[in-house]
């Protein structure tokens, strides 16, 4: 039967020498370049993907991504589901509407 002894010897680690075949030398840090920087270059410019007409009305509605009040979101969709119409047009609407009383 082995001792404790001999199964702590068993199972220990072997730690490889430093000057080992198992270590790599470590090459020295060298600063990163510095980021170039150019007025000669043009700006991106955003390029506004065209979405296809709807409904046969012929007009073009780019996505523009706004940010609108979850609220009112949710309560133009009802009004939308209401009159069986699409959100959009809902939206749409209503943003005539009060352009017509702006003027």
């Amino acid at each position: 039967m082995a001792t404790s002894q001999d199964i702590k010897s068993a199972l220990a680690v072997k730690q490889p020498a430093p000057d080992s075949e198992l270590t790599a030398p470590v090459p020295p840090k060298q600063p990163l370049p510095a980021p170039m920087l150019s007025t000669d270059l043009p700006l991106p410019v955003a390029s506004v993907k065209e979405s296809k007409p709807r409904r046969g009305d012929g007009k073009k509605r780019p996505p523009r991504g706004y940010t609108l009040d979850l609220e009112l979101v949710k309560q133009y969709q009802h009004l939308a589901i209401d009159r069986g119409k699409p959100l959009y047009e809902v939206m749409e609407e209503a943003l005539r509407e009060y352009l017509e009383r702006r003027q």
